[in-house]
């Protein structure tokens, strides 16, 4: 009696996830998309300070050169 319990268990918890797993890839596929988008931008600010403290330090060489001559 429980291994045709345990047998009608595997089988319906089979079912279930057959039937989540389309909606489980699209969930994943989102999150995917997200944190994508999420690293792009942060990608983005990364580049956008680097090019800040690239233009700084070019002036302060400027300046420093502008003294020595």
């Amino acid at each position: 009696m429980v291994s045709k319990f345990k047998a009608q268990e595997l089988e319906i918890n089979k079912k279930m996830v057959e039937s989540d797993t389309p909606k489980k890839k699209k969930l994943q596929k989102h999150i995917v998309v997200q944190v994508a988008r999420e690293l792009e931008g942060e990608m983005a600010r990364d580049a956008q300070r680097m090019n800040e403290q690239i233009a700084r330090d070019a002036e302060i060489a400027r300046i420093h050169a502008e003294e020595e001559l």
